[in-house]
């Protein structure tokens, strides 16, 4: 028995289908276990999720936000592939391949959530004037860590392989 059931078989997509189908679930995921919460607190004009989610949310927001940002930039890497190195694309194989992008557009960012996870949540809290729960101003190191890592990289990944698509 399957959990899901998809109108053509899973042989059958593309690497781009399964691009889409994993952005999907990442947008759910989002929707689900960020922004209802968010804006719960933003309705009531407070947080009434509970400290756990308090703690847990900036850490989700960040997975998930990445890992929008990394299927961006792989997506423009495999549009680079198959535009300017279309022979290679061709040889390579597109089940390894979609693995690796779908394991590292979840991991990449999930590894930037990991050393808030292990120090126990410590550098998230309330933030009244935000109406939600973020990473406080003395997580200075990881904010800086987890901006360059999973905005500014994937940014210029898709800077990268845009220019070589159009140039």
């Amino acid at each position: 028995m399957t959990l899901l059931k998809f109108p053509v078989p899973l042989k059958y997509l593309s690497v781009v289908n399964v691009f889409v189908i994993s952005l999907c679930i990442n947008d759910l995921c989002t929707l689900f276990f960020v922004v209802l919460v968010i804006v719960d607190s933003y309705v009531w004009r407070r947080w009434r999720a509970g400290e756990v989610l308090c703690r847990l949310n900036p850490e989700l927001t960040v997975g998930f936000t990445g890992c929008t940002l990394w299927h961006t930039a792989l997506i423009a890497v495999h549009r680079y592939l198959v535009v300017v190195h279309g022979d290679a694309y061709h040889r390579m194989s597109k089940r390894a391949y979609t693995v690796f992008v779908l394991v590292a557009a979840r991991a990449v960012p999930f590894l930037c959530v990991l050393p808030g996870i292990v120090r126990g949540l410590d550098g998230v809290g309330y933030v009244p004037k935000l109406l939600r729960c973020v990473l406080l101003a003395d997580q200075r190191d990881r904010i800086m860590l987890v901006t360059t890592v999973l905005t500014v990289v994937p940014c210029a990944v898709v800077i990268l392989c845009y220019s070589g698509v159009l140039l």
